[in-house]
């Protein structure tokens, strides 16, 4: 594989065009198992005959590089099995290539002229046939190609796999929602009212799209891929609160006071938890991680739009579907008029189904909408138990009566008590990293890559200490040998220091015995030493000024060595940052290509509690703003708290690590969260009676559209589980989590807590409405309770 690199069959231009070198002229730079044999296959052919000539060489704990720098054995060798300290075997080997700089605007090499007549001419170009001819080479050996861009690469190529799932996704709740807004009537099967509100949530997310090909500072991530599948269930169980609504309206009204009516009663609970879902959305866009900020405004974005879509274009929809079934025109072809009658007597309201002993509860609660709209509700409890729906009547004489039992309040309070309790304890053990092989698709050659990268746990990686901007006297010079001793006194770090100094220092000593090393401020013997051929590789550690008289600036190459843990390399590298700000008389840092990787993972829990908290809080405020009670979105929150310690605990059970995608599942739990708890604690402010006939009629007449958007939800999220990368998976266990953590606690312990403490109802203005003979008008009047 090195030899067809070499030789310049990749893209018909060779390595020695391109690659990085020890010095102008010199050779490439490599790394990597063949330094055993300084990448000559010549040489290896004279020593190596069979594979039992190779095992002594590779044991050799002492072996070095053609430039005298050690060769490290779990650098170069995966899933070493040692008999004392003979090697006897390896499960893999690395080869590294050093590519030189290039013109990042342009992406051309600067080491080959513009009118070079070769095909390839960007550094892009050379790496994907890099990844080309190493792939084709597995008709002899397992080769699993890295090249900078491989992770971005094969990120950019699940976007356009996963449109399928989405679509999919988007089928089967077009489905569900025709099938539980409408009827099994031609003219009553709101087909096009199903489509028409799928057509605004659709909407919501091509402006997004549009926006970020418009907007180029705005990047499209692996994170938000998932949003989609989020806006889907969050605008359909907007949909199903406005058509639940509307139906618990008088038929007798005009439709366009219909909708008037349901939109003052579904305007407020659908404000409350958009507006609490933007605002959580937006104070993520605080966090210093951009894939999160992008994410968070990516949602933000599309939870305001498919608000102003919801209450502008599918409420106009809506009137236009109720003047179609007036007339009797048949669904999805309204031009043809239906021959049977549209009976708008047979309609039951949603009110209906309250109901205490076959009496309706209608004669004794009064549910208020503002200061002057009441409900007008039908008395006919047994046509409307019959066309109300059987999930109403499980919630109303199954559910409710359990749930509200004196027993099960108090089990359920205690249940939850001792669940906090042992997921807060859960969730102090949640870890913290970065998974690279769940962001790339499912069959990408990065999945063999990441899973034959495990076999190098304990591989160790080199650490640059950059010395610059001093005076290189001999105080200086003494401070920066100081300097590396504590580096190598530190712990992890590896003795064999390759370091300029420290080999100049034995150069001048044998080739000027007997005389004292003078500074090396003017660098004329620097130059010399750097001239040697035994020393010409450290020309790329020290830089001198442009007329060539002073050193600028220098570094020291250490291994750092047997960290496995990410946790212990964060510890280490703090360390050497502390030392270097130790003596901070010379400029000088530490730098590896694992410290931002490494700097990622530290902030990664600071960062999910810095977010947690900034939206919570903002939501609280919102909460307070725009709930009926003070009390009311203290529960919410409350709820909101107790969802995201669960979850937490949920990700410690399940292994997911503190990483990008799940602090943008928190945040997203905060929204979810306030959808589930809103409705219910918004609801209950509406009706009159006591604590437990108030609960129950929260949990029959919201339940059903809470529980179908949560099952909308679910229907939308359920396609994440057959996305082409495992960051998909992990997107699902976390918002099938989010869903049923929040039902629990919206559905079980928000009532029974109600049950308990719930505040006093909102109090109305009384007005007399004023309607058929068939319907019963509910005023305080007829509330014994007011």
């Amino acid at each position: 594989v090195e030899a067809t690199f070499d030789n310049g069959t990749v893209g018909d231009v060779g390595l020695d065009h391109l690659c990085a070198k020890r010095f102008p002229g010199g050779p490439c730079l490599y790394d990597g198992f063949l330094d055993y044999f300084g990448f000559n296959y010549t040489y290896f052919k004279q020593v190596v005959n069979t594979d039992e000539d190779i095992l002594p060489i590779v044991s050799n704990p002492d072996a070095q590089n053609a430039y005298g720098a050690k060769i490290f054995q779990d650098n170069v060798m995966g899933g070493i099995v040692r008999n004392s300290s003979h090697i006897i075997s390896a499960k893999a080997i690395q080869l590294f290539w050093y590519l030189e700089d290039f013109d990042e605007p342009t992406g051309t090499f600067p080491l080959l002229p513009p009118t070079w007549p070769k095909p390839i001419r960007t550094l892009k170009d050379w790496e994907r046939d890099f990844v080309s001819v190493a792939l084709q080479e597995r008709n002899f050996t397992d080769s699993f190609p890295f090249v900078k861009d491989s992770l971005s690469d094969e990120v950019n190529t699940s976007i356009g796999k996963d449109l399928i799932p989405i679509a999919v996704a988007y089928v089967l709740v077009v489905g569900y929602v025709v099938l539980a807004l409408g009827e099994r009537d031609l003219v009553q099967s709101k087909v096009l009212l199903a489509l028409s509100g799928m057509f605004g949530i659709l909407h919501s997310i091509n402006y997004i799209l549009l926006w970020i090909l418009l907007y180029d500072g705005i990047k499209f991530t692996v994170v938000a891929q998932v949003i989609p599948f989020i806006i889907l269930g969050v605008g359909v169980d907007d949909m199903f609160i406005i058509v639940n609504s509307y139906e618990a309206t008088s038929p007798n009204l005009p439709p366009d006071e219909r909708v008037g009516i349901a939109l003052a009663m579904a305007g407020s609970t659908i404000t409350v938890t958009s507006m609490t879902d933007i605002v959580a959305f937006f104070f993520g866009c605080l966090s210093s991680i951009a894939s999160i900020r992008y994410f968070c405004f990516y949602c933000g974005v599309c939870v305001f739009l498919d608000y102003v879509y919801q209450v502008i274009w599918f409420t106009a929809c809506m009137v236009l579907n109720s003047r179609r079934e007036r007339g009797r025109r048949v669904d999805c072809v309204p031009c043809i008029r239906a021959k049977t009658a549209y009976r708008i007597e047979n309609i039951p309201s949603e009110r209906d189904l309250l109901v205490d002993d076959g009496k309706p509860l209608a004669d004794k609660l009064t549910y208020d909408l503002n200061e002057d709209i009441k409900i007008v509700a039908s008395a006919k409890f047994a046509d409307a138990l019959k066309r109300g729906g059987i999930v109403r009547w499980i919630l109303y004489h199954v559910y409710s009566p359990f749930i509200l039992h004196t027993v099960t309040r108090i089990c359920v309070i205690i249940f939850f008590i001792a669940f906090i309790g042992v997921a807060a304890w859960g969730a102090t053990n949640v870890k913290d990293g970065i998974v690279f092989e769940d962001l790339v698709p499912s069959g990408s050659y990065l999945q063999d890559f990441y899973d034959v990268e495990k076999y190098f746990d304990s591989m160790g990686f080199t650490v640059d200490w950059i010395f610059r901007d001093f005076s290189y006297t001999n105080q200086n010079i003494q401070l920066m040998s100081n300097v590396t001793q504590d580096v190598l006194d530190s712990g992890w770090i590896d003795p064999n220091v390759q370091f300029w100094w420290v080999d100049f220092q034995k150069w001048y000593n044998e080739t000027y015995p007997n005389t004292t090393i003078p500074d090396i401020g003017t660098p004329a013997y620097i130059n010399m030493f750097l001239q040697t051929p035994e020393h010409e590789h450290y020309r790329r550690d020290v830089a001198f000024s442009a007329d060539n008289r002073t050193i600028i600036a220098s570094k020291a190459l250490f291994w750092n060595i047997g960290i496995i843990p990410s946790n212990e390399k964060i510890r280490n590298m703090e360390e050497l940052r502390a030392i270097s700000d130790k003596y901070s008389s010379i400029p000088s840092y530490p730098y590896s290509w694992w410290y931002r990787v490494l700097e990622r993972i530290q902030i990664m829990l600071p960062e999910a509690v810095k977010n947690m908290l900034f939206a919570g809080g903002a939501v609280f405020v919102v909460a307070l703003i725009f709930m009926p009670h003070p009390l009311i979105a203290f529960y919410i929150m409350c709820c909101i708290a107790i969802v995201d310690t669960l979850l937490v605990a949920v990700m410690t059970i399940g292994n997911i690590e503190i990483n990008v995608l799940s602090i943008a599942s928190l945040i997203l739990s905060i929204g979810l969260a306030v959808d589930y708890n809103a409705h219910i604690g918004h609801a209950f402010m509406k009706h009159r009676g006591t604590r437990i006939e108030r609960v129950r009629a929260t949990l029959t007449s919201m339940g059903t559209s809470v529980l179908s958007g949560a099952f909308s939800t679910f229907l939308g999220i359920v396609m994440l589980n057959f996305g082409s990368a495992p960051a998909f998976k992990i997107y699902f266990n976390m918002l099938i989590s989010i869903c049923l953590l929040s039902l629990l606690t919206g559905f079980v312990l928000l009532p029974v807590v109600l049950s308990f403490i719930g505040p006093s109802p909102l109090q109305v203005k009384k007005r007399l409405n004023t309607n058929t003979e068939k319907d019963v008008i509910l005023t305080n009047d007829d509330d014994p309770y007011s």
